[in-house]
């Protein structure tokens, strides 16, 4: 008896672990896992962003709840990033002068402002390759002032789709119901010039 209780507890153990590992995978492989976001996919992504910057539920997002969020994702940034430094000092030293080499271009030892502006639109093509993680134009400054379409310094559901729907047709280009990450660079390089 004791021999079966261990074995079950084996087995969901090891289930409880694979689903664990495969858990993170799912959540990454969202909208836009497969290359393509859809109309649906873009309202879903601005509901749920809305839902996590809404600290105090009632429904309406300010100018301090984006501020406040930004400030906390900052912090948890910084601290990751201290973390990584104190237990590798030397490989964050080398990381950052890899950076650095990867920008200077005509490898003179100093960043020129095409070179730094080069390899901000190497970073954008990355970001684009990854999926729509890490994108602009949600609802912390700028993108807040943007979803804002009647203009009294909140942001509601609505106005956070609407908002996020148009950002969506602008970038679908064939008017197909579908944004691919081609779509989505050649957006985002018309957004930068104009």
């Amino acid at each position: 008896m004791k021999t079966i209780f261990f074995a079950a507890a084996a087995a969901a153990s090891f289930a409880g672990a694979a689903a664990a590992q495969t858990a993170p995978q799912q959540v990454r492989q969202g909208a836009f896992a497969d290359g393509v976001l859809t109309r649906a996919e873009a309202a879903q992504q601005a509901q749920t962003r809305f839902a996590r910057l809404d600290s105090n539920r009632d429904g309406i997002v300010t100018q301090q709840e984006a501020q406040a969020s930004r400030a906390t994702k900052a912090g948890k940034r910084a601290e990751r990033r201290q973390l990584r430094a104190q237990r590798n000092p030397q490989a964050l030293a080398q990381r950052s002068a890899a950076a650095f080499d990867r920008l200077d271009t005509n490898r003179d030892g100093q960043l020129s402002r095409a070179e730094f502006a080069a390899g901000r639109e190497l970073r954008g093509e990355r970001r684009a390759q990854r999926g729509m993680r890490g994108q602009r134009g949600g609802f912390g400054g700028r993108g807040l002032a943007n979803s804002d379409l009647n203009r009294d310094g909140q942001v509601t559901i609505q106005e956070a789709t609407n908002a996020a729907l148009a950002r969506f047709d602008r970038a679908d280009a064939n008017r197909d119901g579908q944004v691919t990450r081609e779509e989505r660079r050649q957006a985002r390089h018309l957004n930068r010039r104009g």
